[in-house]
């Protein structure tokens, strides 16, 4: 089986399962539910068998932090009833993803939820740019107000989602380089204590 392309394109890359640069290739069908090629799958875990029940979603998606549900909400406490902390709970409560984060029924049954409260917590905040960035995470809020944004195509926002993300690459590629550098420079300085 393959993972199907929608929902490779639309979940995988924002779920935390997905081992990053994998491709979606083809898993024979008597290798799905043994661990060592799930390992080597575009998915980490044995259930993408369930990929394919509904069209566009995993029921084993586990998003990445990311924007806009309410397990990254200022007024998410996982030990408070419903989930939520907002005065008089929730408002327009709604499914954002389908999916199980791993912890329980009662945990994915509000985490992957949102409302018209919303509000980005500060803790994840960080994390949450990082992964947009980087492409781990959708870009659907402007990044310097952390305001939702419903459509981004064409607008100032996009232009600005570019400019961050240019920056990003460049920083991950000088990274890159320099640890390229420190490794040469290692392996030279074994191969001279040989000499």
């Amino acid at each position: 089986m393959k993972i199907p392309d929608d929902v490779f394109t639309g979940r995988c890359r924002y779920c935390g399962h997905r081992q990053p640069g994998t491709e979606n290739k083809e898993i024979p069908d008597d290798r799905l539910f043994i661990h060592f090629w799930a390992a080597k799958s575009p998915c980490q875990i044995v259930g993408i068998a369930q990929c394919g029940k509904v069209p566009g979603e995993c029921l084993s998606f586990k998003p990445n932090p990311m924007f806009g549900i309410c397990q990254y909400c200022a007024s998410t406490n996982s030990f408070h009833p419903e989930y939520c902390t907002a005065p008089g709970g929730p408002v327009n409560k709604r499914r954002v993803f389908l999916g199980w984060d791993g912890i329980g029924d009662y945990y994915s049954n509000h985490a992957l939820f949102t409302c018209d409260r919303y509000r980005v917590s500060e803790t994840w905040k960080d994390l949450i740019l990082r992964n947009t960035l980087e492409g781990h995470a959708p870009a659907n809020f402007n990044p310097d107000t952390w305001e939702a944004s419903e459509y981004i195509d064409g607008t100032a926002t996009a232009k600005r989602w570019a400019e961050l993300q240019a920056k990003r690459a460049a920083e991950l590629e000088a990274a890159a380089q320099k640890e390229a550098e420190k490794q040469a420079a290692s392996e030279q300085r074994q191969i001279s204590m040989f000499d």
